[in-house]
This record gives C-alpha cells, structure tokens and sequence, in this order.
C-alpha cells in the first residue's frame, strides 16, 4: 500500500509493500535499513508461520535538506526517520528491537535522543534499574507529540494502531546502540497487545524473577523536561547549538 504525505514533513510516499521512502525535492537518505523477523524472533511472544524474511520496520537516516547539510556536519548531529508497520503478530503489537546508547569510553555517559511522532500512534516502553528494582514507563504517543529520552533509559517503540507508526529523532552522530543485554533477555519487560483495547502483561521468562515498577504515562506527562517546542528538526535548524547541547546532555 502507498501512504502518501502531504503534510509539513519531509516525506513524501512511503510504501509499505517494499519499504521504499519517496522524500520530497529528491532528498535521499544517507543510510537506510531495515529489521526482519530473523534478528527479532526470540523477543515476541509467538512468531509461529512467521518466515525469517518478515519485514517488521524501516530506518533511513543522515535526512536533510541541501542547504541545512553543513549545519547537520557541524554540530554532528543526524535527523532520522523510523516507519514501523501496522501488522499483529498472533496479537501482538509490532515493536522495535530496542537499546541503550552506549557509554562514553571517556566520561562513562550517555546520549539523549529527541524524538517527534509525524504518523500514526504508538507506545515507548522505557525502563532502567534502580537499586533493587526496573522501572518501566510506558509513553502513549500520538502525532504531533515530541519527547526526550533521558540517557540511562532502555527503550524501545510499539506500533498500537493500524497505519505505520513513522516517527523522526535528532541524535548525536557519535553514538552508538548496544543490543545486547535485552537480546540476552529475550525482549523488553511487557509486550503490548491489541484487540479492541490495549493490553500488556510481564514477559514469563528472563523477567519473571525481577520487580516491576511501571508506569503509563502521555507524552506531555513525562517525569521530565522535554525542552522541545516545535518540530525537531525546525528547532534544530533555529538554534543548533542549543540542541547540540541538549542531546550532549551528560
């Protein structure tokens, strides 16, 4: 199917059959990805008659216009897009595999990431440990709301609706995401399923033994300052040292 966006973005059509993301005057992206079902099958409940080959999301970034490209450069920082499809498997939402931005080798920090909803709806299930329990807070999004994402969280995206769940983030072009403790885990702490109402309940393995502390919350709720006013991607372009400090934020 083809989504066509006629809207303030810089998308233009996207289509779901083969992952192809049309932007507008012929930007290109300057990597694109994409996440099959072969490298996320441990972190769904049931993928059974699910093939490997399953495509379950998209990620294209380094996204800018000819003229903000030496701003971008500058300020080492990258705008990207992810398109996560609307499809239930066996009930469960999709969702992405999810990570932590690794630490600064040299001050042992890490990176916020700003992120803005542009399409659909969906859940970011964040969570991190505190002392003797994971907190787990669960963000409803919807288009149009932004947030931040502290850097000691875990995260990860769920797709709750039933269009692609397209979302852009602004990050810091040094950063990089590990994987592999909730690879280890076999998945975040809750899966969110859909069947006329949203439902999620605790994963049976690799969480069962641990206390939960969750938490749903909207996006204009977070315990936190967002700090981000307008499109992300505008807000960057007005004041681009400001982002770059807000995104370095130890």
């Amino acid at each position: 199917m083809l989504w066509n966006f006629n809207e303030n973005t810089l998308m233009s059509q996207f289509n779901d059959e083969d992952g192809t993301l049309l932007l507008q005057n012929n930007i290109k992206p300057r990597y694109h990805g994409v996440r099959y079902m072969k490298t996320m099958r441990s972190l769904f409940e049931n993928t059974a008659h699910i093939g490997d080959d399953q495509p379950l999301y998209y990620t294209y970034g380094g996204i800018c216009r000819d003229e903000d490209q030496v701003l971008f450069q500058k300020y080492g920082i990258i705008y990207e897009y992810s398109i996560l499809l609307p499809a239930l498997l066996h009930g469960e939402c999709m969702k992405t595999h999810g990570h932590i931005h690794a630490e600064n080798p040299d001050n042992h920090t890490r990176r916020v990431e700003a992120f803005e909803i542009l399409h659909g709806q969906g859940c970011f299930q964040l969570f991190r440990k505190l002392k003797d329990y994971w907190e787990v807070i669960l963000i409803h999004m919807k288009k149009g709301d932004r947030v931040l994402v502290p850097n000691d969280y875990y995260h990860l995206s769920i797709n709750t609706g039933n269009v692609p769940f397209i979302f852009a983030d602004l990050i810091k072009e040094d950063v990089e995401c590990s994987y592999e403790d909730i690879a280890q885990r076999k998945g975040a702490p809750l899966y969110l399923f859909s069947d006329g109402k949203l439902l999620y309940r605790k994963r049976n393995n690799n969480w069962n033994k641990e206390s939960l502390h969750i938490y749903e919350v909207y996006a204009d709720d977070v315990p936190w300052s967002s700090a981000l006013e307008t499109d992300i991607y505008m807000q960057f372009k007005k004041d681009a040292g400001a982002m770059q400090l807000l995104l370095g934020k130890e």
